[in-house]
């Protein structure tokens, strides 16, 4: 496989995933993260840990994953539609994979890989806003990668690269996210 083959596979095969994470960066820029219902609710209910520490913290909430399976499953319905016309085979056949399964895995996936991240820095004493350099920017897509897996196998080039093309691309847009004062941190 060709790199430009390969980079542009792992892109394509992880798109729903960034762009589902891009749409909950603008949700929680335009404030909508407070809305007064269920699912504004943090998922872990403001569980406390022994140590005072919360489980997994107060800005993880219900409406991360209902926007992040949405936005993905929509993002998937599109690739089904353009991919026909493209010139380079896909790592998935949506002509025969359940869209809105695939979709939902890896939104799901995406906002569970988050919320790990965020636990283990709860487990090690990370303050919130603090970095945990490379785990910070693999945390959606390996989530996506490992829910997924139950229907769409990549190879481990395709999952290297989208490791690979991720950390520099997650660093990129948050600067530039928190350059535009979008986010509290640039990581």
């Amino acid at each position: 496989m060709e790199f430009l083959e390969l980079i542009f596979k792992s892109f394509y095969f992880i798109a729903p995933v960034y762009l589902s994470n891009m749409v909950m960066v603008a949700i929680y820029f335009a404030g909508l993260k407070d809305a007064k219902s269920w699912i504004s609710t943090p998922v872990d209910f403001g569980i406390k840990m022994k140590n005072g520490n919360s489980l997994i913290g107060p800005h993880k909430k219900w409406i991360g994953l209902f926007i992040s399976v949405v936005v993905a499953v929509l993002v998937v319905l599109l690739q089904k539609e353009i991919q026909p016309y493209l010139a380079i085979d896909s790592v998935v056949d949506y002509q025969v994979i359940n869209v809105y399964f695939f979709g939902a895995l890896l939104g799901a996936g995406s906002f569970f890989g988050d919320l790990f991240k965020s636990f283990l820095k709860r487990r090690i004493n990370f303050k919130k806003y603090s970095s945990f350099p490379i785990l910070d920017q693999i945390d959606h897509p390996s989530g996506a990668i490992l829910f997924s897996y139950f229907l769409v196998h990549p190879s481990v080039d395709i999952i290297l690269t989208i490791i690979l093309i991720t950390i520099p691309l997650a660093i990129g847009v948050n600067f530039i996210s928190y350059k535009l004062g979008i986010k509290n941190v640039w990581w």
